[in-house]
This record gives C-alpha cells, sequence and structure tokens, in this order.
C-alpha cells in the first residue's frame, strides 16, 4: 500500500493569496516594499528598501508612509507588524484577502481594511484588498498588488503639496477619500454601459442581453457589500473619540462619509434600474410574441370560412351541381376572394387589426 503524504499545518499568521497550491509547486513572488519620509520641508524617498536598513530610514520626527505591494511575502510582513505592534489578528486580516472591510482601533493604532475597486471590464467590476494601519507619525498600507491608484498623492508629496504640512492622520484620511472616490468611476462605466443594455432592450432584445444584465446586476450586488461596511467604517471613526486623529481632520472624514452614502444610494439606483431594464426585456419579448400570435390568428381565422368552402367541394359526391357547371370553378374562386377580404374588412371594423 502506497505510503500517504502527511500535510502539515502552517503556524503562520494566515495564509496568502495561492497558498493552496501543492507544496513545491507554489512560486515565490517578491513585496514591492516603499518607504516615504517627510516633513514641511524634507522628503526622502525608498523603493524596496532592506527590511535590516528600515530603521536608518524611518524617521519618528517626519510623517512615514510604508507601503507594501504584494502579500506573498507572509515573513515580511509579519515583521513590519512586529515592528509596529500591530495584533496577529490584525495580521491575518492583512492576509486575508477576502476579509470583509472593517474598522479597529486599539493600542493607540487604527486599523482599517477596505476594498479598491479596479477595472471595469466585460460587464465585471473586480476589487481587491487593501488595509491601513494609522499610528502618531505613520501610515502602513498593504495591497494585493502593485496599482496607480495612489500615484496623485505622491505626486503631491513630491511638489511641497498642502500633505506635506498635515500630520499622519491627514495622509490617512487622503488615501481613504482616494479609494472612495475612484468607486465613482466605476459607477460612471457602469452606468455608461446601462445605457447600451438599455438601447439593447428596446431595439433588439436577445438572450444575451438578459444574461449580460443579470451578470451586471449580480456585480452591484458585490459592490453593494463592498461600500456598505465602508459607510460603517467611516461612521465608527466621527462617532468615536480617538487622539490619533485630530478634530479638524474628522471634518474631511464627514465629506467621505457623505460620498459613501451618495455612493449607495447611487447602487441602489443602479439595482432598480437594471430590474427595470430586465422586466422591460421580459415585457417586449412578450409583446412581440402576442405580436407573431395576432399575426397568426388572423391569418387562421381569415382562412378558417375558406377552409370550410374548400372541405365542402372537396367531398366525393357524384351529384353536385356546381362540378358539371362551366364557371363553377371561377365562381368558387371569386366566392372566396370575396369572403376573404369580407373577414379582414369585420376585423378592421372591430378594430382587431
Amino acid at each position: 500500500m502506497a505510503n500517504k503524504k502527511r500535510i502539515k499545518v502552517s503556524k503562520k499568521a494566515g495564509l496568502p493569496p495561492g497558498a493552496l497550491l501543492h507544496v513545491g509547486t507554489q512560486k515565490t513572488q517578491k513585496n514591492s516594499f516603499d518607504l516615504i519620509s517627510y516633513n514641511e520641508t524634507d522628503l526622502k524617498e525608498s523603493t524596496s528598501p532592506d527590511f535590516a536598513q528600515f530603521a536608518q530610514l524611518f524617521k519618528n520626527e517626519n510623517v512615514n508612509w510604508v507601503n507594501i505591494d504584494g502579500l506573498h511575502n507572509v515573513e515580511l510582513i509579519e515583521k513590519i507588524g512586529k515592528n509596529f505592534n500591530l495584533h496577529p489578528l490584525n495580521i491575518e486580516d492583512i492576509l486575508n484577502t477576502q476579509h470583509r472591510p472593517t474598522y479597529e482601533e486599539h493600542d493607540e493604532l487604527i486599523f482599517f481594511t477596505m476594498k479598491i475597486s479596479g477595472a471595469f471590464e466585460n460587464d465585471n467590476v473586480t476589487f481587491e484588498n487593501i488595509s491601513l494601519v494609522l499610528g502618531k507619525n505613520f501610515v502602513l498600507t498593504f495591497q494585493e498588488k502593485e496599482n496607480e491608484l495612489f500615484n496623485r498623492i505622491k505626486e503631491r508629496l513630491r511638489a511641497h503639496g498642502p500633505v506635506r504640512k498635515r500630520k499622519a492622520d491627514y495622509l490617512f484620511y487622503r488615501l481613504v477619500d482616494t479609494i472612495v472616490d475612484n468607486y465613482y468611476v466605476v459607477l460612471d462605466n457602469v452606468s455608461d454601459r446601462l445605457e447600451e443594455l438599455e438601447t439593447a432592450v428596446y431595439r433588439n432584445p436577445t438572450n444575451q442581453t438578459h444574461h449580460e444584465l443579470q451578470y451586471l446586476k449580480k456585480n452591484l450586488i458585490t459592490f453593494r457589500k463592498s461600500i456598505y461596511p465602508v459607510r460603517e467604517a467611516v461612521a465608527k471613526i466621527l462617532k468615536e473619540e480617538t487622539s490619533i486623529i485630530d478634530k479638524q481632520t474628522l471634518r474631511y472624514f464627514s465629506d467621505v462619509y457623505d460620498h459613501t452614502i451618495h455612493i449607495a444610494e447611487s447602487l441602489e439606483t443602479l439595482r432598480d434600474l437594471v430590474t427595470g431594464l430586465s422586466d422591460a426585456y421580459v415585457t417586449n419579448i412578450n409583446f412581440r410574441m402576442n405580436e407573431v400570435i395576432k399575426v397568426l390568428t388572423i391569418i387562421s381565422t381569415i382562412f378558417m370560412p375558406l377552409t370550410f368552402i374548400v372541405g365542402v367541394y372537396g367531398m366525393n359526391f357524384q351529384f353536385m351541381p356546381e362540378l358539371t357547371w362551366k364557371w363553377g370553378y371561377p365562381l368558387i374562386m371569386l366566392f372566396m376572394f370575396f369572403v376573404g377580404i369580407g373577414m379582414v374588412f369585420l376585423m378592421k371594423r372591430k378594430r382587431w387589426i
């Protein structure tokens, strides 16, 4: 009997994406580890620094933004977590890309998990997980993969923008606000797609159109599940008094909260529109079917008396006067013609056609 291989249970804080592969087949993927340390007059930026030199790059008197792209190097993330006194459960939440958006505050740290909306392609809304940690003089961001969402913030930091004059809590706000504002881009794309589907529904509805509507509706439900927890988390920031975020910065979070409410309402509107278009599709298909049945019924009704006449003269009786009459055939054909015209006239008078 063949020996069975035992599967070792990992004692890590969490499993990275793709960890459910066979041992020896998982490819090693590197993390991008960036640090931006700045104040009002100075800014230093380091790309992929060695963790051993991290203490030299990190300045306590500055605002430090540590950005990690990629969650495959679990040991590196654990080192960063221990360095900033992150709870092991928070590290698990960082590595769990399917984690629900949430907000936690403990030990003078704020932990915030959100969903970044990706490109809207083929009626599909993609989302990536991002975790943000706010401390007294630092902000940590953990992303599934590298993207260009925060490039504008980096450019403003390099250009001595107003972010340089603020503390770490303001940088934390700008990151959250950028993620929320990116939801509007997806909403605009979904709205444009709905206009295309609306035109297809009323001009040339097909089964493919109906499938696309249902698929889009499913993605809107997924979008809704991502934005509602974010709204709750931002509301929690506004309600709870914390020393990490200044009162002036909390006013900016009120604007973010208003945006989340507007996005949630827009999602409900879009979902209602999709439902309305689905109903319109069914109504349009039924209307077209009724029109076809109506035409067929009219044709059948017109030919019903004609079929009766043909049936009568199709009987094989020997003594039928019209059969031996010279003008019998033309007369019957003329009679059938006027019967058909009379049936059409009767239907128009009854307003059936």
